[in-house]
């Protein structure tokens, strides 16, 4: 058995509209699209594409020891604080705890209540962990059971040079 599962631009794409139906049953319009570095820009930016809406990049990511420059969040919340919704925009909540962070700093810098904040701003990602329970993700196109499923998965544009 393979320790990695293939996931294809197909099936990413597949994904993704299964996050817009997602959205759309529950009437969620985003003003801005933001992708967290890496591996959320790529469907980040389709998503852009599709609701026509400007995108904005995130560089966060504690696997890589990269955390955001403050202006960088300061920025979404200044959006928030503004009224505009905001889709943030992740490959994978695998542990959870990298959009939990995101969350609690934007949360912060936000002038309303925590529910003002869940209506005006959404997380999505192509694959959800779903045996962590550090962070509830608003729309997900598959989900992956880490404790049953450890295989790394290889996500279209990692591995794209190989095919």
């Amino acid at each position: 058995m393979s320790n990695k599962i293939p996931y294809s631009h197909d099936q990413m794409a597949g994904d993704l509209q299964e996050i817009i139906r997602q959205m759309h049953l529950e009437d969620f319009r985003p003003d801005y699209i933001v992708g967290i570095a890496r591996g959320g820009l790529v469907p980040a930016t389709m998503l852009s594409h599709y609701f026509a809406k400007p995108l904005m990049a995130l560089n966060y990511s504690l696997r890589d020891r990269m955390v955001s420059p403050d202006e960088e969040v300061d920025a979404i919340a200044r959006k928030l604080n503004e009224g505009k919704k905001i889709l943030l925009v992740d490959d994978i909540c695998d542990s959870g705890v990298t959009l939990r962070k995101i969350a609690d700093e934007t949360v912060e810098l936000f002038d309303g209540s925590i529910e003002d904040f869940n209506h005006v701003c959404r997380f999505a990602v192509l694959w959800n962990n779903i045996s962590q329970d550090v962070f509830e993700v608003n729309y997900v196109g598959r989900e992956i059971s880490r404790a049953e499923d450890e295989r790394w998965i290889i996500f279209p544009f990692e591995e794209w040079w190989k095919v």
